[in-house]
């Protein structure tokens, strides 16, 4: 039993060593990441060392949780720290009358992205970093002041009694659906109705139908589009110029009892158009190939 005292104290001993090491390395890095912050400068190297030290040696389970719970306070603040100095990034873009939602979003996103803040927006984009409910308001804060920054008057004044950011989002998003009187109905009617032009390109074409896709996802609908009628709607939009991909199909469906995908119906017709602008000798545009 005394021997095992002895390895435990010793395994501690080294244990402690080690983290304070780490500490010190810590702190250095904090003090290059955020001068201003003195979360982990304070902590002194002695006061931590004392903590360890006094600790009873005799329960070996209680030093370990009092350490993995030092880890975890120091990799918080660290990742804090880091959060609060690149808040301060420059951007240049606000939401106008004349700005696509879908531009503004994506500037958004990149934003909040940059500044580890993407979560309060998105349930899915989880923050690695345990935090208080006092540090949650904080950082919902500063999307707000985010989001109230990339926004002109018009839209500022629509959203000034709004605390929440994610409800702050939702609310911009009903407004341009009133702006642009879009609805399920007449997005679904101008999705079916779509016919590729025989001077347009597949890039340009795929960019048109794209945005009423976009369209569709900023409505309020109780029957989003399915894979299938997105796939039937593209697949009629461009057979009138590629009459070629209605063989394919067909033969596809003979072969695999399944038609083509529209991703496969996409790589078919950059094909083919690659293939009539050699044989008119018209250099390929490269650019299609964004077409996705």
């Amino acid at each position: 039993m005394e021997w095992r005292m002895d390895n435990l104290e010793n395994a501690l001993e080294r244990h402690s060593d080690i983290l304070d090491n780490h500490a010190e390395i810590i702190r250095d890095q904090t003090v290059i990441i955020h001068p201003a912050s003195s979360t982990l400068r304070d902590i002194s190297e002695t006061e931590f060392s004392n903590n360890i030290n006094s600790t009873n040696l005799s329960d070996g389970t209680s030093v370990l949780g009092d350490l993995s719970r030092a880890c975890n306070e120091l990799r918080r603040s660290i990742a804090l720290n880091a959060t609060n100095s690149k808040i301060n990034i420059k951007r240049h873009y606000k939401l106008t009358k004349k700005v696509p939602l879908n531009i503004w979003l994506d500037n958004i996103n990149a934003e909040l992205k940059a500044n580890n803040l993407a979560d309060i927006l998105d349930d899915s984009q989880q923050s690695d970093v345990s935090e208080t409910v006092i540090e949650r308001q904080n950082r919902k804060d500063q999307v707000r002041d985010i989001l109230i920054s990339r926004v002109d008057d018009y839209y500022h004044n629509k959203i000034l009694q709004i605390k929440d950011p994610l409800e702050i989002v939702i609310k911009i998003k009903e407004f341009r659906r009133a702006e642009a009187n879009v609805t399920d109905s007449s997005v679904r009617e101008k999705l079916y109705s779509l016919k590729m032009n025989n001077r347009e390109s597949v890039n340009e074409f795929c960019d048109r139908f794209d945005s009423i896709i976009r369209d569709f996802e900023n409505c309020i609908t109780k029957t989003p589009l399915t894979e299938e009628e997105i796939r039937s709607a593209f697949f009629q939009a461009v057979s009138i110029k590629f009459k070629e991909i209605r063989s394919a199909n067909i033969i596809r469906l003979q072969a695999t009892k399944s038609e083509m995908s529209l991703d496969d119906i996409k790589t078919l017709i950059l094909q083919l158009e690659s293939d009539r602008r050699k044989s008119d000798g018209q250099p390929s545009d490269d650019r299609q190939k964004n077409c996705s």
